[in-house]
């Protein structure tokens, strides 16, 4: 082999593994290791089919190069990275993903002496079957006469569905819009209405209810009057009302006692004294919360 003016000789070797040269020069000789960095293999392979919202395994295949395997990263695509170690050999790795579209997918295997190999491969999602929303409708509330306040209830399914709005229609002319499942109205009217509940999902799902309610006539008020038996006068006589429903609500009773005196009372007993003998008409009014009345008298004879 000739050598330049300073007694160089340059040779060029061209291999893919590492490989031991011995130089010779008449009967002078050297070896030299020649060590050929080779840079890691990665194979990757992608699942199919794949459905935003569930999960995607990976299989990754590392095998070293020259040197040891330092770090493996995977990115999904979506703004998201894993990563996986020093992973060598065989592995999986799972990602949800979360909106129908095809992503790119990119392995980076580096080794502790530098070199990295990176391979990609793309990812279709496809959209999620949609569930049917629904909705049911149901009231907790004892029906009675107006004026009365219903409860009501929507339950939606399936469960997990994110609802925006629900937007109410009572029968009655009424309707409101809440953020909750649950609202309530109150009826001042009797008679059957018709009530419906439109649930509205952020993803653009709607379902509607109806459920129908009676809200029964108010039974007619109507009162009596008892009283002690008066003794020879001058006498306190004790005067009790009943007042039937024995559901009304009573706001107070408006009493006169037949010898020119009155009272209004909040309870249904009150007491009165005769001076004098002879006979009176005492006479007793109930006027419900409601505005409803129902009066009633009798006479009395004082001894």
């Amino acid at each position: 082999m000739p050598t330049n003016k300073s007694g160089e000789a340059r040779v060029q070797l061209t291999t893919r593994q590492d490989a031991l040269v011995t130089a010779t020069l008449g009967n002078v000789f050297t070896d030299i290791t020649v060590t050929v960095n080779i840079a890691p293999t990665v194979a990757l392979t992608v699942p199919s089919p794949v459905t935003e919202g569930e999960g995607a395994t990976f299989t990754l295949a590392v095998t070293a190069g020259a040197s040891p395997i330092r770090t493996v990263t995977i990115d999904f695509g979506d703004g998201s990275a894993q990563s996986l170690g020093a992973l060598t050999g065989t592995g999986t790795v799972a990602h949800v993903y979360r909106r129908r579209r095809t992503y790119v997918v990119t392995v980076t295997a580096t080794d502790t002496g530098g070199k990295s190999t990176t391979v990609t491969s793309t990812v279709v999602v496809d959209e999620a079957d949609e569930t049917a929303l629904n909705v049911t409708l149901a009231t907790s509330t004892t029906l009675a006469a107006p004026p009365i306040s219903v409860s009501f209830t929507a339950t939606v399914t399936p469960s997990d569905a994110e609802i925006s709005r629900y937007n109410w229609t009572f029968g009655d002319g009424s309707s409101v819009s809440t953020s909750g499942p649950a609202t309530s109205h109150v009826y001042t009217s009797s008679g059957t209405q018709t009530v419906t509940v439109r649930a509205a999902a952020v993803d653009g799902r709607t379902a509607r209810a109806q459920t129908q309610i009676f809200i029964p006539e108010a039974t007619p008020l109507s009162v009596t009057l008892t009283t002690t038996t008066p003794t020879t006068a001058p006498v306190s006589v004790v005067f009790t009302a009943a007042v039937l429903p024995t559901t009304a609500a009573i706001s107070r009773y408006d009493w006169t006692f037949g010898d020119g005196a009155s009272v209004s009372t909040s309870g249904a007993i009150t007491s009165h004294v005769y001076g004098s003998a002879g006979t009176v008409t005492v006479t007793v009014t109930a006027v419900a919360v409601d505005g409803g009345t129902a009066t009633t008298q009798i006479q009395l004879v004082i001894p």
